[in-house]
């Protein structure tokens, strides 16, 4: 089992709190074979804490720093599974706004789960977006708001997206924000950039986006105006893989139509039919063998992991209630007790995927 802790006044900010419950709330009720599974919820006064299984294989992250870069077929077949696991999520409504490499665990079998809903939040429509973003703290020092606020003004590469008065908190990691996230847009589009950003990653071994050895709010800016003009940098970016034998034709054509802007670029129905996914048969994924197979000795064998640190959980304050402020109320979740709620006959949420 994994434990997950989180500081209760990490959340103090009720639109931020939000985000703890829609993470809980995706995991309790879409329980589904692409997600880690959640086992409990709990709280104390000053934190609180998922329950979740434990995947052994360890992050996609892990194998990429092993090898460099993935082979095509591996590649293809865990864009795959992603894309699987993007899909039920934006069938539930939600949208992820976190997709990397480091969100994707595996199982000893080395088939694919999605790991860290902290972000997920439920898809708006675009004047949700709006209301929102008028009570929404804005959590960005000074000079990174100013920053990015010269990023939203209207440009040739997207001239579909309004200008806004204020900039959103921004949520994600920039490598894999597409540029309407910089400007405070979120949608199951975005996901699906951050899928076409880690199949490149995958074959070509680095993200097209970033900042090579720069950190803090420079190092963002400088991927935030790289993104904005994706446009012309990513097909010299795409140029280079070719020539290098890292991405073929196929490849290359899915992520053109992946990492461009939102109005044109491809839905999860579409990208089944491309032919970089010729011959993946997606209603049986999880049945076939997995490319990368964990190395795992026993049940305790964490190393598959880069870094993996235990600690016993903290005691509960003494004399502390455990919820004085009514914040976290029904934050709590037990699966088992849940699963005897349910009406006979009900089967997990989108257990299977869609043909």
């Amino acid at each position: 089992m994994a434990l997950k802790q989180m500081s209760k006044s990490r959340y103090h900010a009720k639109n931020v709190r939000a985000r703890a419950f829609a993470e809980r709330e995706l995991l309790a009720e879409a329980r589904n074979r692409w997600f880690v599974d959640l086992l409990a919820t709990f709280q104390d006064a000053d934190n609180v804490f998922m329950a979740m299984e434990f995947l052994q294989g360890g992050d996609l992250c892990f194998y990429m720093e092993q090898r460099g870069r993935l082979t095509e077929p591996e590649t293809r077949f865990y864009m795959a599974e992603l894309l699987e696991a993007l899909d039920v999520v934006h069938r539930c409504g939600f949208v992820h706004r976190d997709v990397k490499s480091d969100n994707i665990m595996l199982t000893v079998e080395g088939h694919l789960k999605l790991l860290d809903f902290g972000l997920c939040k439920p898809e708006q429509t675009q004047e949700q977006e709006q209301h929102e973003q008028q009570h929404e703290q804005h959590d960005q020092p000074p000079q990174l708001q100013q920053h990015l606020q010269q990023l939203q003004q209207p440009s040739n590469t997207d001239t579909a997206a309004p200008r806004r008065q204020r900039l959103k908190s921004m949520a994600g990691t920039p490598q894999y924000m597409p540029p309407e996230a910089f400007q405070g847009q979120s949608s199951a589009a975005g996901d699906l950039w951050a899928l076409g950003i880690l199949t490149f990653e995958c074959l070509y071994g680095n993200v097209p986006f970033h900042a090579g050895a720069e950190t803090g709010q420079q190092a963002i800016v400088k991927v935030a105006k790289q993104v904005q003009h994706h446009a012309d940098l990513f097909p010299m970016k795409l140029e280079r893989a070719i020539r290098r034998g890292y991405v073929g034709q196929e490849a290359s054509q899915l992520l053109l139509k992946l990492i461009c802007d939102s109005a044109v670029r491809l839905k999860a129905e579409d990208i089944r039919r491309e032919a970089f996914f010729g011959g993946i048969d997606f209603s049986c994924l999880h049945l076939q063998p997995a490319p990368i197979v964990p190395l795992v000795q026993n049940p305790e064998d964490a190393s598959n992991f880069i870094e993996f640190k235990t600690k016993e959980l903290p005691p509960p304050p003494r004399g502390a209630e455990r919820d004085a402020a009514l914040e976290w109320t029904h934050y709590e979740f037990d699966r088992e007790t849940h699963e005897l709620q349910q009406p006979d006959g009900v089967t997990q949420l989108f257990q299977s995927s869609p043909p």
